[in-house]
């Protein structure tokens, strides 16, 4: 009986030290989503700002530099919002 009762109190400390350990990566996890919403809002921001700016240019043509800049930024910014969607993806199988 006393041997079941330490295996059982052994269990228990596991399990509460293993629920700890999540409770802290998940809290880790909640935290870099807030940042990389965030980060996401600035970019949203400045890709609306880009737009805006190149506006002008795009309506009456742009140069092949150019072209090729704009190009850049905008498959950079498709790459972000898929990495960020893929993170969201992630935290919201670990909350559920």
């Amino acid at each position: 009986m006393e041997n079941s009762r330490k295996n059982l109190n052994l269990l228990l400390e596991l399990a509460v030290r293993d629920l700890s350990q999540a409770e802290n990566r998940l809290a880790a996890a909640n935290h870099q989503m807030n940042e990389s919403r965030k980060q996401q809002g600035l970019l949203e921001q400045y890709r609306e700002d880009y737009m805006s700016r190149h506006q002008t240019t795009l309506n009456s043509g742009m140069s092949g530099w150019d072209l090729n800049n704009y190009n850049t930024f905008i498959m950079q910014h498709f790459c972000y919002v898929g990495i960020y969607n893929i993170a969201n993806d992630g935290i919201s199988i670990l909350v559920n």
